[in-house]
């Protein structure tokens, strides 16, 4: 049996078109790298980290996987 494959994991260099939802802010470096060697696209949720910490956080994953991942950046605002 073979895997489902797409044009996206060709380009992305999956091995699965698995996408990682990320948790707001419960997303982690390992939860984001444990998805990206599994074979999918780990996504690591920063809209309420402080820029200083995304970096960290970023190195992290980069630490515990060599495979591509995705950080997920939205700007919201803090006040209306």
């Amino acid at each position: 049996m073979t895997g489902l494959r797409t044009p996206l994991c060709d380009l992305l260099g999956l091995e699965h078109p698995v996408m990682q939802g990320s948790p707001g802010p419960w997303s982690s470096p390992a939860l984001t790298a444990a998805i990206s060697s599994a074979g999918g696209l780990g996504s690591l949720g920063t809209a309420l980290v402080a820029s200083d910490q995304i970096r960290v956080q970023v190195e992290r994953v980069r630490s515990l996987t060599d495979k591509p991942f995705a950080v997920n950046h939205t700007l919201r605002p803090l006040s209306e």
